[in-house]
């Protein structure tokens, strides 16, 4: 007869191997210490790290554009006499 693992060890196991793969991910991408600065400093800018570096630059970029536009729309819509 099969015998199946119990569902919590094999969550578990997933769960401790997610974050084994978290940290390492967090290694590569800013450095053991956390910080980014220290990264750069370690290894100098690598592929990886300006894709980083240009991914951050545009998710700011991008969510600054957003509000911009959505916060002049909504100025817009209440400096109007009427609707049209």
């Amino acid at each position: 007869m099969l015998s199946l693992p119990a569902p919590h060890s094999l969550s578990s196991k997933f769960i401790k191997e997610k974050g084994v793969l978290r940290r390492n991910f967090e290694r590569l991408l800013i450095g053991s210490r956390g910080k980014t600065g220290q990264a750069l400093g370690a290894y100098g800018l690598t592929p990886p790290t300006a894709r980083y570096w240009a991914q951050q630059f545009g998710l700011g970029y991008g969510v600054i554009a957003v509000s911009s536009y959505l916060l002049l729309i909504l100025l817009t819509v209440l400096a109007l006499d009427t609707w049209i």
